[in-house]
């Protein structure tokens, strides 16, 4: 496992310093407005092949208008029982600043943008929540999926499916705004296939997850 976490590590960058952020707080290198936050901890790693500049901030300094239909939620409790839910999760990858798509096909050598928009569930406004984001990467498409998370500080850590293991991306308060945030900006330098899921998880251990993934093909 630890030579898949290095391996996915190499895929997208070296770990990046991120500190939770909410609209119009200080945080990170600098603040904006009410309407904008802080890019969050971005740096440069430079690798043998190429230099990626990862970025993560909370609602984007540019509003992305183009992403795909919102592929709606599934909500389960703790005890994996699914729960209605009214929350929508909207996400996408563009290629080169192109419309954002939720399935792709990404060369090396093309500059990606991971982004989504989350609608919260109108009854957990005002709740404390955590942001989660968890993964799947496979080397070949008949390769067995390794699943990992993205902790705080956007460390890579294995993953074994289970609800009560998950570690936050960040915490923040569900607001009745949607949430924007732009993952990540640069280029992959594995190939590979990668499928990327958004979740939100109350304090009660309910699980809010978009429904489809965003679809990866690396060559």
């Amino acid at each position: 496992m630890k030579k898949f976490i290095s391996l996915f590590s190499f895929i997208l960058s070296a770990p990046i310093a991120a500190t939770a952020c909410i609209s119009g707080i200080p945080c990170g290198n600098s603040c904006i407005s009410a309407s904008y936050t802080c890019h969050i901890g971005a740096t440069t790693s430079t690798t043998s092949s190429s230099t990626v500049t990862p970025t993560y901030n909370f609602a984007p300094t540019t509003p992305v208008q183009r992403l795909p239909e919102s592929s709606g939620a599934v909500a389960r409790d703790k005890n994996g029982n699914i729960l209605s839910t009214t929350a929508k999760f909207t996400s996408g990858i563009s290629i080169d600043n192109a419309t954002y798509l939720r399935k792709a096909t990404v060369k090396f050598t093309d500059k990606v943008g991971i982004h989504t928009k989350i609608t919260h569930d109108s009854s957990d406004i005002g709740k404390q929540v955590n942001l989660i984001i968890t993964a799947s990467y496979k080397t070949t498409a008949d390769s067995t999926p390794l699943f990992f998370m993205l902790s705080e500080y956007t460390q890579i850590k294995a993953w074994d499916q289970k609800t009560s293991s998950l570690i936050p991306f960040t915490k923040l308060t569900a607001s009745s705004s949607d949430l924007e945030i732009s993952a990540y900006e640069g280029n992959f330098v594995a190939t590979g296939i990668l499928e990327v899921f958004i979740h939100y998880q109350l304090d009660d251990g309910t699980l809010k997850s978009a429904t489809d993934p965003i679809e990866v093909t690396i060559q």
